[in-house]
């Protein structure tokens, strides 16, 4: 399993756009193969920073999910409601625990 969280900052006088356009990303998302998570979240003490956070079955699984028109469709839609680039972390959970 591969685990993705992404932390964006929002422009504030974009907030309600970037929600908007977040629901065909988050609907599209949860119904593809592979995808066991996807949700957004809000911060409660700074409320323009979002994280996407995101389990996946592999990376097959992620590399079909940067392919969808509606991943394509997102990144255009909020390329000028954020701050800066997304910080996305990707990460393999090991099976076994840490040990």
């Amino acid at each position: 399993m591969h685990i993705i969280s992404a932390r964006i900052q929002v422009k504030p006088e974009c907030r309600e756009q970037f929600i908007e356009a977040s629901r065909a990303i988050i609907s599209g998302t949860r119904a593809e193969q592979g995808c066991m998570f996807y949700a957004l979240h809000e911060d409660v003490h700074e409320p323009q920073s979002f994280l996407f956070y995101e389990e996946w079955e592999d990376q097959a699984a992620i590399d079909n999910h940067f392919q969808e028109p509606h991943f394509q469709a997102f990144g255009e839609a909020i390329v000028d409601l954020i701050v800066c680039e997304p910080d996305i972390a990707v990460m393999a959970v090991d099976p076994q625990g840490c040990k």
